[in-house]
C-alpha cells in the first residue's frame, strides 16, 4: 500500500488522547472525518488509527482517534507524520498538483537549476 503524508502530530490536546496536528492537506473535512483510517509513522512502523472526532482551533486540527483515549498513549507520537493511502488522493484540474508529485522533478528558470527535494508552504 503506497501512503502519502496529510500531517504531522505536533502535540497533544487535553488528558484524553486528543492531537494537535499541522495539517498538509487542502481536504481537512474529508480526511479526517469520523471513520477515516489513518496510519502514524511511529520509528519503523505504520499504526493504523480511526477517526472519532476533528476540529480545527488556532490553525491546528485537533483528532481524537479510537485506538488510544488518554494522553499516556499518544504523548509518545508527538512528531510523527499521519498518513492516508494513496488511492484516496482527490482527481486534480490541469493545473494542480500535489506535493509529493514534484520532488524529483527538475526545477528551471531560464536554465536547469537544480532538482526539487522538498516543498515548503509558508505565509
Amino acid at each position: 500500500m503506497e501512503l502519502m503524508t496529510i500531517g504531522v502530530i505536533v502535540n497533544t490536546h487535553g488528558l484524553k488522547g486528543t492531537v494537535k496536528v499541522k495539517s498538509f492537506t487542502d481536504f481537512k473535512e474529508e480526511r479526517y472525518k469520523k471513520g477515516t483510517i489513518l496510519y502514524i509513522a511511529f520509528k519503523q512502523e505504520l499504526i493504523p488509527v480511526t477517526v472519532v472526532k476533528f476540529r480545527t482551533q488556532k490553525g491546528l486540527e485537533l483528532i481524537d482517534f479510537e485506538e488510544f483515549t488518554n494522553i499516556n498513549q499518544i504523548e509518545k507520537f508527538k512528531g510523527s507524520e499521519l498518513q492516508i493511502s494513496t488511492e484516496f488522493k482527490h482527481d486534480l484540474d490541469e493545473d494542480e498538483f500535489y506535493f509529493d508529485e514534484l520532488i524529483g522533478m527538475n526545477v528551471f528558470t531560464d536554465e536547469l537549476i537544480g532538482i526539487c527535494i522538498d516543498v515548503r508552504e509558508v505565509p
